[in-house]
């Protein structure tokens, strides 16, 4: 009997143990607060380029594909714009000795975006690599582009921590989404001593996550009253210990301790009261220039009137926090230095400012030019006060040369519109500091044409003139049969066709002369044709 009665025992501790040796985690993405609270999601489109975008959200419909049909949400990745770009999200959430990870996986394209899982500490850093590289059809038995598949993994031997799992686009307009993600891990007493949620006064402490520890909130003006601190612990079998603030300012404490009884964080809020001394955050007067400058660090307040208005009676306005009143009021003499201004709020707190208005210098109607400059070159024979300048490029230049112009008043704004071809024409406008005078300086580029080399040379009759991008043709035959062009534009690596009779062909000063040809190369610019 007393054998049996062991057995027995022995029997249901044994089925204990069966029950509670493992334990299943099951995350089915539903909606985006138990994203927010279950896991940590990071990117690093910000440092990828400013076009890049890094989406993770719940989504039921993603979009970007045909995907096939699967009921409910789930957790969508995207990337756009860029390749290169990586998310990942991380659990919150602690595990004691996980042995196996699985969840559904799909992605637009079989082996992109690469996925690795990995098992991290509180800080982020690996204690065991499951898997990286591996893409969607080839390592989760999905048949194609947009069909879900499995990604299944033991982890052997057992390892304890946060699960992550991260995805890199190798090219641009990439995405991807996960479902069902579950952490098969050793049951026992959990080492989560992580919080879910933080308030005061039942307001959700601004940018609370469960891996931070620090925060500091400023309280209402006035506030006297200790803040009711409430917080939840992620585990549920973890416990919470709330200690407040004393006094305002002061710092509130919440201790987590895990279910294992050894494992604690410590969360701290620290509190600060807004002040409700008056505050200036801006001032004008008639005919300020530009703007007032508040420095409520050394309580003073400087700026300037137009020229010509004059110091002895300026009546400053202010505006800003807790401003009931100030003196003195009405028109103040500045002419002799700062007048202090005393501000007194609601509830009778004062500051003092040291106000400080001067005259700002008269305004400059400065326009000309100091310098002037082509090409790197000073125009010649620049004055400030001459306003045309001819300037001769030489025969074959292309490319007007660049323009440059200093101000002789530094004050002053000078716009240069670059000459768009040779010949050309650029120009240089100045307006002066007080924004309605100006001057505007010219410079016209045209081309020297050298000597042809004929003996009988009449560039009046024989030069062709630039019409509407062509030139003049047929040429006039003066005086026989000889002509001469000069082509503007024209170098050693450039051809100019002229049409011919049988008779004629292309000679004196050209290059690669042909007889009966209708194509000559200039070596300076000069064509000439004569039978």
């Amino acid at each position: 009997m007393r054998n049996i009665f062991k057995k027995s025992l022995l029997f249901i501790a044994a089925c204990f143990l069966a029950t509670n040796l493992f334990a299943q985690k099951t995350y089915t993405f539903d909606d985006g607060v138990a994203l927010a609270t279950d896991w940590t999601v990071v990117d690093n489109a910000a440092s990828v380029g400013s076009s890049a975008v890094a989406e993770c959200s719940i989504a039921s419909n993603p979009g970007g594909g045909s995907w096939s049909p699967k009921a409910g949400n789930y957790l969508y990745f995207g990337f756009k714009n860029k390749s290169g770009i990586t998310i990942s999200v991380t659990t919150t959430a602690s595990f004691n000795n996980i042995t196996n990870i699985t969840f559904d996986a799909v992605a637009s394209d079989n082996s992109k975006p690469s996925w690795a899982l990995d098992i991290v500490d509180d800080n982020g850093n690996v204690v065991k690599n499951i898997y990286s590289g591996y893409g969607t059809k080839n390592n989760f038995g999905s048949s194609g582009t947009n069909k879900w598949g499995v990604s299944n993994s033991d982890v052997n031997p057992a390892a304890s921590g946060h699960v992550r799992l991260t995805l890199t686009a190798s090219s641009s307009g990439k995405y991807a989404a996960i479902d069902n993600l579950v952490v098969t891990y050793q049951a026992g007493p959990s080492t989560d001593a992580t919080l879910k949620s933080l308030s005061y006064n039942s307001t959700a402490v601004t940018g609370f996550s469960a891996n931070t520890l620090n925060y500091e909130v400023e309280l209402p003006a006035g506030t006297t009253a200790i803040p009711t601190i409430a917080a939840t612990a992620t585990d549920a079998a973890a416990t919470v210990s709330v200690t407040p603030p004393t006094s305002l300012p002061g710092n509130a404490t919440v201790t987590v301790t895990a279910e294992d009884g050894t494992t604690t964080k410590t969360y701290t809020i620290t509190f600060t009261v807004a002040s409700s001394a008056p505050k200036v955050t801006s001032a004008t007067w008639t005919n300020i220039k530009g703007t007032a400058t508040i420095d409520n660090v050394n309580m003073t307040i400087t700026g300037q009137v137009i020229n010509g208005t004059g110091l002895t009676a300026i009546a400053p306005q202010f505006t800003g926090n807790n401003l009931n009143s100030w003196t003195p009021t009405g028109a103040q003499n500045f002419s002799n230095g700062a007048v202090n201004y005393t501000f007194s709020s609601s509830t009778h707190e004062t500051t003092t400012y040291a106000v400080t208005i001067t005259e700002a210098p008269a305004v400059s109607t400065d326009a000309t030019l100091r310098s002037l400059t082509y090409g790197g070159t000073s125009v010649p024979n620049f004055s400030p006060t001459t306003y045309t300048y001819n300037i001769e490029l030489t025969a074959g230049l292309k490319t007007p040369p660049t323009i440059s112009a200093v101000a002789n008043e530094s004050h002053a704004q000078v716009n240069i519109t670059q000459a768009s071809s040779v010949p050309g024409v650029g120009y240089v406008d100045v307006t002066a500091e007080d924004g309605s005078t100006t001057l505007r300086y010219t410079i016209n580029y045209t081309v020297a044409v050298p000597q042809s080399g004929l003996t009988t040379h009449v560039p009046e009759i024989y030069e062709a003139k630039d019409i509407a991008g062509g030139y003049n043709t047929p040429l006039t035959v003066f005086g026989g049969r000889e002509y001469e062009v000069f082509y503007i534009n024209r170098d050693n690596s450039s051809n100019l066709t002229i049409a011919t009779s049988n008779t004629d062909k292309a000679g004196s000063i050209c290059d690669n002369t042909q007889a009966s040809s209708n194509t000559a190369r200039a070596k300076d610019g000069w064509f000439t044709i004569s039978t």
